[in-house]
């Protein structure tokens, strides 16, 4: 077709994500709508200060020893020259895989009440209030009335109300 390289045709550019993006958006808004209820629970849990936050601290268990006195085959202890008892290392847990992550420490903290998340959840629940937008000059001064007359220039009688 002579004629017809170039220019605007439609279907043509590149699409707009939510265009492009439909299918997975709306399956993410259909299962985040599911969790909504709890979603918005959580988040006045956390307003609120009832969240808890764990801390734990593990260790491969193959890396986890305890000492213990030597042994020989009846059972008693082994003592050297001195009469003192000769210690070893041994694995505190034998029967797990070497890689295995063991807790060997466990905290709980409370939180404390977040102010941000109070004001997200009002916000959510009265609708965001609206910003004012302060309109001045340089520095925080009084806009330039050369400014002022330029625009009067452009746009000449009196604004609308």
């Amino acid at each position: 077709m002579a004629g017809q390289n170039g220019g605007f045709r439609p279907g043509s550019g590149r699409k707009p994500n939510a265009v492009k993006y439909e299918g997975p958006i709306a399956s993410f808004l259909d299962r985040a709508a599911e969790d909504l209820d709890q979603t918005y629970r959580n988040l006045r849990d956390l307003a609120d200060g009832k969240c808890v936050r764990v801390e734990t601290r593990r260790k491969p268990a193959g890396s986890i020893v305890r000492k213990d006195v030597l042994r020989d085959k009846e059972g008693n202890p082994v003592a050297d020259k001195r009469g003192k008892f000769t210690t070893i290392e041994v694995l505190l847990y034998p029967d797990l895989p070497p890689l295995q992550m063991v807790v060997l420490e466990e905290h709980e903290f409370k939180l404390p009440p977040d102010f941000k998340s109070n004001e997200l959840y009002v916000d959510r629940l009265m609708g965001k209030p609206k910003q004012a937008v302060e309109h001045s000059g340089e520095d925080g001064g009084p806009i330039p009335i050369e400014f002022i007359a330029a625009i009067e220039k452009l746009y000449p009688g009196d604004p609308e109300p």
